[in-house]
């Protein structure tokens, strides 16, 4: 597939916010299951609590999210429960080799946090 970070944006938004499912496909989507130490997760999509920071004085923010990946690249789309926020990343780094040894296959670190809160908090 061909695409761009605006299309799958764009596609997400439309997803999440009801504009692509009927009703109780809606809900069908929307419907996660809680897993001890994971975020709660249904039909590809995640259920997280986005942490706004250390003294933030907001509850967490509660997105959806969708992530995808493969020799070479790798890509997370984030979306607030009300579709106001979004965050889309892509990043042209995934380690194979790493990933099929049990290892992250991506670098970790704390700018897709930072990211996460400056775009998802407000």
């Amino acid at each position: 597939m061909i695409s761009t970070v605006d299309d799958l944006a764009r596609f997400h938004r439309a997803l999440y916010t009801g504009e692509l499912l009927r009703p109780a496909q809606q809900r069908e989507l929307l419907t996660t299951v809680r897993f001890p130490d994971a975020p709660a997760y249904g039909l590809g999509v995640q259920r997280m609590e986005v942490s706004c920071g250390p003294g933030a004085t907001s509850a967490p923010v509660v997105v959806r999210e969708a992530d995808g990946g493969g020799p070479g690249f790798t890509s997370a789309s984030l979306i607030t429960a009300d579709g106001e926020r979004q965050l889309v990343l892509a990043v042209n780094v995934y380690d194979l080799g790493a990933d099929l040894r049990g290892d992250p296959p991506v670098p970790r670190g704390t700018g897709p946090l930072a990211a996460q809160r400056a775009a998802l908090c407000g």
